[in-house]
């Protein structure tokens, strides 16, 4: 890297010494495009390969359905197996996933060929959405032994949302609270009519952001997990502000913890 004063002093009144100059810039950008062009294909090539990867969750299916139907009685007479209703619930998780994943791919893959999709959104109730999240959740490694509340402040209305989305987003910011929080401690989550958003808030009673951290979070791919990268908050925050037009912000105390919060569209309805 050349100083401003060597620059002025040396280069800028040589014309030649511009133009080499200027091939050898020419040529480091060619290799720094080229070079992310092959990291890109190879994401995609992966991105591909991993949806194959997920084709025989359909013989699972399959076969889950013929023991699902064996369970539920082959005859009107016969009575449904005890343990049939646990079986059930982890099919469905099972499916639930499987599908999850195959959307995620699919928009990952259209993202990189620039392919022009729809993003759906539609109108409903965040109280499931929560609940459901928060069960399928309390079994990461960061959320085992601690306790999630759901707090809601008067009637939660309709929002519009992508369902599949706005689970990504808790569950972002649900793993970042129990990273911080003590075994057997709490982490709340907060419901709250806006005039025309629903806020959502997940608060933890960890240890803090430390105030030079505070500038960079949800401006770059910061973290403070050995294992993590950075880029769940960054995804929170393109889910939230690009795709919903919303907010998501939050507020911290050293020594008390964090609330992250976001909001999405009220219905009208």
């Amino acid at each position: 890297e050349i100083s401003e004063d060597l620059f002025l002093k040396h280069l800028a009144s040589d014309s030649r010494a511009l133009l080499e100059m200027m091939k050898v810039s020419s040529l480091r950008i060619r290799r720094d495009l080229d070079a992310m062009a092959k990291d890109m294909q190879t994401l995609s090539n992966f991105t591909h390969d991993m949806r194959n990867c997920l084709v025989p969750l359909g013989i699972a299916e399959v076969l889950l359905t013929d023991v699902m139907n064996i369970l539920k009685g082959t005859q009107q007479f016969h009575k449904e197996r005890h343990g049939k209703d646990k079986v059930q619930k982890g099919f469905d998780t099972m499916l639930a996933v499987r599908n999850n994943l195959v959307v995620m791919i699919d928009q990952s893959l259209a993202c990189v060929k620039k392919t022009k999709t729809e993003y759906v959104k539609a109108e409903a109730d965040v109280l499931p959405l929560i609940d459901e999240t928060v069960e399928e959740i309390s079994c990461h490694k960061m959320l085992r032994g601690k306790s999630i509340n759901v707090k809601v402040e008067g009637k939660p209305r309709k929002g519009i949302f992508n369902y599949l989305d706005i689970k990504r987003v808790l569950q972002n910011l649900l793993i970042n609270a129990g990273y911080v929080t003590r075994k057997e401690g709490n982490i709340d989550i907060f419901i709250k009519n806006l005039n025309d958003s629903i806020q959502i808030s997940v608060r933890d009673y960890g240890c803090g952001i430390p105030e030079d951290v505070k500038s960079i979070l949800l401006k770059e791919n910061y973290t403070s997990k050995p294992d993590g990268n950075g880029f769940g908050l960054m995804s929170c925050k393109e889910i939230i502000e690009e795709y919903h037009q919303g907010q998501i912000n939050f507020e911290s105390e050293v020594g008390k913890g964090t609330t992250f919060y976001f909001t999405i569209a009220q219905s009208s309805n």
